[in-house]
């Protein structure tokens, strides 16, 4: 976290009004007060998502219509809107000026009824599969929020990367200056030395606008409205335990039972009357359950060559810190110039921005993992 930019953001102003879609008594009293506050916290994005979310909230209203429905009930629904228009349907007289387009209205509305009819035949869907198709996007929004989150504060992370961009072309563009008034450079190598300070100085502006944008995007996610003053909270930390504590065989089990999609298929199979779907669903399943096992296992090496690299960029860290250390002992014996020492310090400044971004990059990993075995694998 960089602790400035942080509190910059801290202002206090009134939540918005919120309509949250559970009832009072489904959290206390002062669980309701963290969700409505101003404090975006990591750990209450999956319920904010759950109550404010606007398509999570549209989704319950469209999930009202299907509850105490049957396949059969559904099925019945393609057949009466089928029923509908093949009564509307009749054959233009061929007299008619609007032959033409009655012929093709006509044509139309009989596609449409074969459809509608298909549709019913084939409905594999009820209640349950819309339940879980709309709990698949909940949790699908629940992990982006998260991912924003984490891309806010890792892109944060990185100004410092820009800031000392600019730093060393300052650096550069006086030196080139100096060169030039010396007689030992010329003025090109200080246009090219001005213009590579210039280039710096908009990829930060360009990095601290597309900041704004994520945390603007997260917060309309979350149920805030657009320009709220939002306090971005610090992220919670992933150890080398925590991912080595990790049993993959016993998360490939989960990830298959808590699957989305693979539920969806599951109930969707008992529900099939045609040998045909059957079998759709039955090679569906079973594909889904492979590509599910494989997702996981390929998130699971992804986490642990995050830590590897984590663990990389620390040991650098520890590398500068020496450099720096005796850049400084040099410094003050004479025995360095400034612009040595200089050097030395973006150095560190740089593998300590290194080590926090690899930091953020495990917890990325460790959010799709964990995302995975909580029912978002790939299938």
């Amino acid at each position: 976290m960089i602790p400035g930019l942080a509190l910059a953001m801290c202002v206090s102003m009134p939540a918005a009004a919120f309509a949250e879609q559970s009832p009072t008594f489904a959290y206390s009293a002062e669980e309701w007060a963290t969700l409505r506050d101003n404090n975006l916290d990591f750990n209450e994005i999956d319920k904010l998502i759950h109550e404010y979310n606007p398509t999570v909230l549209k989704n319950a209203i469209s999930y009202s219509d299907f509850i105490g429905k049957t396949s059969t009930d559904i099925a019945e629904s393609y057949y009466d809107a089928a029923e509908k228009i093949y009564n509307a349907m009749s054959y233009p007289d061929e007299e008619s000026p609007a032959f033409a387009s009655g012929v093709t209205a006509y044509l139309n509305s009989e596609i449409q009824y074969e459809n509608l009819r298909e549709q019913g035949d084939n409905n594999t869907n009820d209640q349950e599969t819309y339940r879980l198709n709309y709990a698949k996007e909940e949790a699908t929004l629940a992990k982006q929020a998260k991912l924003l989150m984490i891309n806010y504060w890792s892109s944060l992370a990185n100004l410092q990367t820009y800031k000392n961009n600019i730093e060393t072309a300052q650096a550069n563009l006086d030196q080139a200056a100096r060169k030039v008034a010396a007689g030992t450079a010329t003025e090109s190598s200080r246009i090219t030395a001005e213009q590579s300070l210039t280039t710096a100085q908009t990829a930060l502006k360009t990095a601290e606008t597309g900041i704004s944008s994520t945390k603007e995007e997260l917060c309309l996610m979350l149920g805030w409205d657009y320009g709220a003053d939002v306090n971005i909270g610090a992220l919670p930390e992933v150890t080398a335990e925590q991912v080595a504590a990790i049993d993959l065989a016993a998360d490939i089990v989960k990830a298959k039972a808590n699957n989305y999609s693979l539920l969806s298929t599951t109930r969707q199979l008992s529900n099939a009357q045609t040998s045909s779907v059957r079998e759709t669903l039955t090679n569906t399943k079973a594909t889904s359950e492979q590509n599910i096992a494989s997702n996981v296992a390929d998130l699971y090496t992804t986490l642990n060559r995050a830590v590897t690299e984590l663990n990389a960029a620390e040991d650098t860290l520890k590398v500068q810190a020496t450099n720096l250390a005796a850049a400084e002992r040099k410094k003050a014996a004479g025995t360095m110039t400034e612009k040595d020492y200089n050097s030395a310090a973006l150095a560190y400044s740089s593998a300590e921005t290194a080590v926090q971004v690899k930091k953020y990059a495990v917890l990325t990993a460790y959010v799709n993992y964990e995302a995975a075995v909580g029912g978002l694998a790939a299938t």
